[in-house]
């Protein structure tokens, strides 16, 4: 960023006081008028009494250095250059040094005004203000200010040149490009007549192919029916062979079914019968009681009887409880 982008404005008090006239004694008073109003930072009011004091004095380089502060902070930055160049003397000690190093900072604000909408003249406007910078520089070397925005504004130069070259450049590299799609394309188009042709010759060269192999193919199957017929005559025989083997077996597994059915059947029968054995001794009484032995024999319709007795006796017994249990509970009188 720029430094120190205006110096304060000189003091006009002094301005011609010792002029008898008329016209020296109004600028006098005009410029001091235009002093309170930059002090109140009111710059288009300053400057129109600048522009007043002025036209009384136009020779008058600090009413001149005055009018080109109040045009910078206008933003009117190129009348401010040419005022604060017009205030410009050698003679003038530390107003000149104030107005070189000012006029640098008109001529940089004016080209950041144009870099966006015509970069080649703000580039011609910053080279300007490093001149101008360097001059201030060179007038009053301890002029920190004035170095550091030389160093600035040298690298902003270099910037907008690199900008500006890639931004022309671009042209010609696009046409390059064009041509060298042309090129790649012409390539393209000779590379697919080459293959139009070979493909040509390849499609000659399968259809022999393919007709070999038909022949080939045809003379394999004459040998493979052969093969099968004699392969055939083969097959029948031991397939003749075979199902008269495959019926000598059938007959031998039937005739060992049989003889183990008969085997089977008469091992049945001798379970059955020893089955029968058995059921005949239980019916006996003959197997082992497993309760123990009774104390004597009891007929069905006794061990009936008996059973009945002891179901009636419950019946009776749980009844009785029923009543013993409804005696105990009070009587509800009414259900509300």
């Amino acid at each position: 960023m720029i430094r120190r982008t205006l110096i304060t404005i000189g003091i006009t008090a002094a301005i011609l006081a010792s002029d008898p006239s008329l016209a020296g004694a109004s600028a006098v008073s005009k410029a001091r008028q235009g002093d309170r109003l930059y002090r109140g930072g009111k710059y288009a009011e300053a400057l129109e009494k600048y522009n007043e004091a002025s036209a009384l004095k136009p020779d008058d380089q600090t009413i001149q250095y005055n009018r080109a502060a109040a045009l910078y902070r206008n933003a009117e930055f190129e009348k401010a250059f040419d005022a604060f160049l017009a205030s410009f003397s050698e003679d003038t000690g530390s107003l000149a040094e104030k107005a070189v190093y000012n006029a640098g900072n008109s001529k940089y604000r004016e080209g950041e005004k144009k870099e966006a909408r015509d970069p080649g003249s703000a580039m011609s406007d910053y080279k300007d203000a490093l001149e101008f910078y360097k001059k201030a520089i060179e007038v009053s070397p301890e002029d920190e200010d004035a170095k550091v925005n030389y160093e600035y504004t040298l690298k902003k130069i270099r910037k907008l040149e690199e900008e500006l070259k890639e931004k022309f450049d671009l042209p010609n590299q696009q046409k390059d490009q064009q041509k060298d799609q042309e090129k790649e394309q012409d390539q393209q188009k000779d590379q697919e007549k080459g293959q139009d042709k070979e493909g040509q010759k390849g499609e000659d060269q399968e259809k022999d192919q393919q007709e070999a192999r038909g022949k080939r193919q045809e003379a394999r199957g004459g040998e493979r029916r052969e093969a099968r017929g004699k392969g055939q005559e083969e097959q029948d025989k031991e397939g003749q062979e075979g199902e008269d083997q495959e019926k000598d077996q059938q007959e031998a597994r039937g005739k060992r079914q049989e003889a183990r059915g008969g085997e089977r059947r008469e091992a049945r029968g001798e379970r059955q019968e020893e089955q029968k054995e058995k059921e005949n001794q239980f019916q006996k009484g003959e197997k082992p009681d497993t309760i123990g032995e009774a104390a004597g024999a009891m007929t069905p319709e006794e061990a009936e009887r008996l059973l009945r007795g002891q179901e009636e006796e419950e019946a009776d017994m749980r009844y009785a409880m029923r009543q013993k249990k409804a005696a105990g509970r009070p009587k509800v009188l009414k259900n509300w």
